[in-house]
């Protein structure tokens, strides 16, 4: 219930576990994100993350079309609170609506360095990676949410953008006339969302400086230090309200786990 108590026997703490990965990424490098989300799964936690598939295809919808029902799944089924490693933010719809599932009220604080709200008219790349929390939102493709498990758009105002800086014009537009939270920080976005409801945390790791990740996919000039990073999630971590947790790696994964560990 939103406002309501978290309903959850588990804490983050106690997912030192295998964590779950999925190396997907529309542009067609998904061995290389493989690779690295297994490196920052062995980092977090002892024993070999368990992998589910999405399968890259001509038309990239397609595979995350395909791909969203069975990660929905794994979330609702793990027993403890889901930790996912991703190799492109596109996956969250299905994440979400995992969540939502297991735990009604959910609220969503999206970390990230750039809005992923564009949509196929104003995004300039036509990239699906930059368009899941529009899609979540109900703002386009309503085929891809609805196979991610989301029969009716996510509400704006249940939402805290916190960070991003590196935003298209259509995507400014858009945040200029929404309900959805966009804040500078992550004690912000508690703040902003309803008291008490339980919080899933994405964390896109591009939110550093470049100078942090030289590897980044989409570099955004002007981010947030090692440092800072782990203080913007203590308030996260003593809330006891995070009841899911995804993370996009960009850093390197010694770097990566340094900060994802403040929430473990």
């Amino acid at each position: 219930m939103i406002g309501g108590s978290v309903q959850t026997n588990a804490s983050l703490g106690d997912t030192l576990r295998p964590m779950m990965i999925v190396p997907y990424s529309s542009r067609g490098v998904a061995r290389e994100s493989a690779i690295g989300l297994a490196e920052l799964a062995r980092e977090l936690a002892p024993g070999e993350p368990a992998t589910i598939a999405v399968e890259v295809t001509a038309d990239p919808i397609d595979g995350v079309v395909a791909g969203s029902a069975a990660l929905r799944a794994a979330v609702i089924a793990e027993p403890g609170v889901p930790v996912v490693l991703v190799g492109e933010c596109t996956l969250v719809p299905a994440i979400l609506s995992g969540m939502l599932e297991r735990q009604p009220g959910t609220c969503l604080i999206w970390v990230d360095a750039h809005g992923d709200l564009n949509t196929p008219e104003t995004s300039p790349s036509g990239f699906i990676g930059g368009m899941p929390l529009a899609v979540l939102t109900g703002r386009c493709h309503p085929r891809w949410r609805e196979a991610a498990g989301l029969a009716q758009s996510f509400p704006d105002e249940l939402v805290a953008l916190v960070g991003a800086r590196d935003l298209d014009p259509g995507e400014r537009e858009l945040l200029d006339r929404t309900a959805m939270h966009e804040v500078a920080t992550c004690a912000e976005a508690v703040a902003a969302l309803p008291a008490g409801a339980p919080l899933y945390v994405h964390l896109d790791t591009d939110v550093l400086d470049p100078s942090e990740v030289p590897d980044a996919g989409f570099p955004a000039p002007g981010g947030w230090s090692v440092e800072r990073f782990v203080s913007e999630l203590e308030p996260l971590a003593r809330s006891g309200r995070v009841v899911c947790l995804s993370v996009c790696p960009s850093a390197p994964a010694a770097v990566d786990a340094q900060i994802v560990r403040t929430l473990l």
